[in-house]
């Protein structure tokens, strides 16, 4: 019966349909990594608090390796003195306090050691207190980090800058609740403009994972102001670079999410996003992300299948063979079961690759293969829905055949579209609906 259905739909499909051709697309580059210089910590990390991974060929953060090119000051704000200790007030009030104690000729070094004393800085932070000129104006501005003790981590990124021979509170950068106080990872001229940037983070942990607000604060000669356009907050376990792919001196930023650290999210592949340097608004705009290669099978078939979405159908063939074959792929937690469904569902796929390439005679003859490979087997059901499609395709082509795909993964759910989402694969990989299998 099976072979009288076979040889019926030849038929049908050599008569009913007409042939698409096929323009291959390139494939963008993957992002590379290029070493830069970073602040390190080696010193015992406390379980509780997030960081923020950097690539460091340094042993501690001084200064000297957060400054990209420390400049000393040509002249001095308030030279230092002798001065009444920091007054002890509520947390609200330090900024003014603060700012008190530096005008009075108290030194950056000073002010962080008593910082210190008081409990007023992130576990294990070495610098609360950086001297950096970020206004390109020869004078050291003075950047602060405190943290409440009341409501720890929470706190706030101060910024003094000197005005007429003495300093003033420029800005303030606050964290949010149950976000630790802004940390500097960087200072360095971005933009090739001769004005340093301060490039900042917030960090903040889940159950498992921890995240990072990025920002890059620049002086507008009145202000300053973040020119960091869209957001890393939802990249899990970030590691940020600085890059310089096109040697041009303008630094771009790179920001690699490595995945939620909890076994329940399944399998994981970093997600790479990199922002680059528009010279018309002056801001850092999102220009690319994309998914990191893996060793993954659910994530090569992930692949294939958007592959399959731009129409790039002889790739996503070979893409979806790889899922089949390849021995060299990993599995979840069951690998005859998870592999045997990963490949029904691919060769179901290829099927469909081969129909749009226009070569009808090779998906029926595929289809002829499939239906005896997974005869008498639990992913049967993959061939009757190939069936389905093929079916379609004869009497309307692409729209007719995805059509009829769509109906029989809607009608058969549970054999179909679980086998491939995250009941099996955990919640970081996604779930497939009726139409997202085709094309």
């Amino acid at each position: 019966m099976r072979l009288l259905t076979l040889i019926t739909l030849i038929a049908l499909l050599v008569v009913g349909c007409s042939q698409e051709t096929y323009a291959p697309t390139s494939k963008s580059p993957p992002i590379t990594e290029e070493p830069v210089q970073q602040p390190s910590n080696t010193s015992e990390v406390v379980p509780e608090t997030p960081t923020l991974v950097l690539p460091t060929d340094t042993l501690t953060p001084t200064v000297e390796t957060i400054v990209d090119t420390l400049t000393p000051p040509t002249s001095v704000c308030v030279l230092p003195s002798a001065h009444p200790p920091l007054e002890e007030t509520f947390y609200e009030d330090y900024p003014r306090a603060i700012l008190d104690f530096i005008n009075a000729g108290a030194t950056p070094e000073e002010l962080a050691e008593v910082l210190i004393s008081r409990g007023m800085t992130l576990e294990k932070q070495q610098l609360p207190v950086i001297p950096a000129d970020l206004t390109a104006d020869g004078l050291d501005e003075v950047i602060v980090t405190i943290v409440n003790p009341e409501v720890y981590p929470q706190g706030h990124m101060l910024i003094y800058n000197c005005q007429e021979g003495s300093f003033m509170l420029a800005h303030i950068e606050p964290s949010d609740a149950a976000v630790y106080a802004p940390q500097v990872i960087r200072i360095v001229d971005m933009n090739a403009d001769g004005q340093n940037e301060l490039i900042i983070s917030k960090s903040s942990r889940g159950a498992h994972t921890s995240f990072a607000d990025i920002q890059i604060l620049s002086w507008t000669g009145i202000f300053f102001k973040s020119k960091l356009q869209g957001s890393t907050k939802d990249l899990p376990s970030p590691e940020a670079n600085l890059t310089n792919y096109d040697q041009d001196e303008i630094y771009e930023l790179e920001v690699v999410g490595h995945g939620v650290q909890s076994v329940g999210a399944g399998p994981q592949r970093d997600i790479i996003r990199l922002w680059e340097y528009d010279r018309d608004t002056g801001y850092w705009v999102l220009t690319s992300e994309i998914l990191a290669a893996s060793d993954w099978r659910v994530h090569v078939l992930h692949d294939a299948d958007a592959t399959m979405r731009r129409g790039e159908y002889l790739i996503a063939s070979l893409l979806y063979q790889q899922v089949m074959e390849a021995d060299s792929l990993m599995d979840w937690m069951d690998h005859l079961l998870e592999r045997a469904n990963l490949s029904a569902y691919a060769y179901f796929k290829r099927v469909v690759a081969t129909a749009f390439l226009g070569d009808l005679e090779g998906a029926t003859a595929l289809y002829g293969q499939m239906s005896l490979e997974l005869e008498d087997t639990s992913q049967y059901i993959f061939v009757e829905m190939t069936l389905a499609f093929l079916e379609g395709f004869a009497v309307d082509g692409q729209e007719g055949g995805c059509a009829a795909a769509h109906e029989f993964a809607a009608l058969n759910e549970e054999a179909i579209l679980m086998p491939l989402g995250s009941a099996v694969f955990g919640y970081s990989n996604p779930d497939y609906a009726p139409e997202d299998i085709c094309p």
